[in-house]
């Protein structure tokens, strides 16, 4: 893969990883304030800690593949 794909290809997680968080960051705050605060808590901090594990890993296999 070129640098300017290596490039691109961080920057599609990256974004897609800023996307996924705020998207935790709204519904576990929303179910944290409705039904469950721990599982809103939950999803609020591991959700973003999750996206950017699948996010990383993704930007790897496309990037050695």
């Amino acid at each position: 893969m070129t640098a300017t794909g290596i490039i691109l290809t961080i920057l599609i997680a990256a974004v897609a990883w800023v996307i996924v968080s705020g998207l935790c960051a709204f519904f576990g705050l929303s179910i944290a304030m409705s039904r469950s605060e721990l599982g809103g808590m939950a999803l609020m901090f591991l959700g973003p800690v999750a996206a950017f594990g699948v996010a990383a890993g993704v930007s790897i296999a496309l990037i050695a593949g």
